[in-house]
């Protein structure tokens, strides 16, 4: 923030009109952020409307979300506040010349990140920034929370289907509390996907034996979408 003012005013109690006292300037200041803010929105997919718009009819700082951002040198700093239309603010972040991994986890999907850095320099000083995040969209399915979609969510999912206030671990992806086709087809959709914090030597499984996902769908009445 520069601050390189042209002229102050005042008023007098008995006058309504300013008056102008000029300022002969020298020099002019910064003023430097000393720690950097992050601001963005969760998006999970489960919670948007067949209009691609997000559903603003639900508390998404009831949801369970957990954002926060981490350094390299492993610090976590959590959003001081998730509000009710999703948007989020985490604050105080340390200057660092390194990046920051900005993390969205919302239950039932996978974790959306962001990798940024977030300082400037100035002078050769460093100075904290204000970022808004553009995160990607957390894609629904990952039920049982192993930070992939596979075989094994369908499996929990098929079995707990037709159940109301079964848990987002039992299959309940979109929490309108029951367990139904909607659920499956996220699971569906993001079949095989993966997480960006899952381990490199993890793979999804395609199928668990002999059950595939075909089998498990028609099992309850439903074919997959080709």
């Amino acid at each position: 923030m520069s601050f390189a003012p042209s002229a102050f005013k005042y008023k007098k109690t008995s006058n309504s009109n300013p008056v102008n006292i000029r300022v002969f300037k020298d020099k002019s200041f910064t003023i430097l952020a000393g720690h950097s803010v992050v601001n963005g929105n969760i998006l999970p997919e489960a919670f948007y409307k067949e209009n691609g718009q997000l559903d603003y009819s639900i508390d998404y700082s009831k949801l369970g979300a957990k954002v926060y951002a981490k350094v390299a040198d492993g610090n976590t700093y959590e959003a001081s506040e998730i509000f009710a239309n999703g948007y989020f603010t985490i604050d105080n972040l340390p200057l660092s010349e390194k990046e920051y991994e900005i993390y969205v986890k919302v239950p039932g999907h996978l974790t959306s990140k962001l990798t940024t850095k977030l300082v400037q320099n100035v002078d050769g000083e460093l100075a904290g920034v204000r970022l808004l995040a553009k995160m990607d969209k957390n894609a629904a399915g990952d039920v049982n929370g192993d930070m992939m979609v596979d075989i094994q969510d369908a499996i929990i999912s098929v079995f707990s289907y037709g159940k109301e206030n079964a848990g987002v671990n039992k299959g309940d992806v979109n929490q309108d509390g029951k367990v139904d086709e909607t659920d499956l087809r996220f699971i569906e959709k993001n079949f095989l996907e993966k997480g960006p914090d899952a381990k490199e030597s993890k793979k999804p499984k395609e199928k668990h034996g002999k059950v595939t996902l075909e089998k498990l769908f028609r099992s309850i009445g439903l074919e997959l979408i080709e």
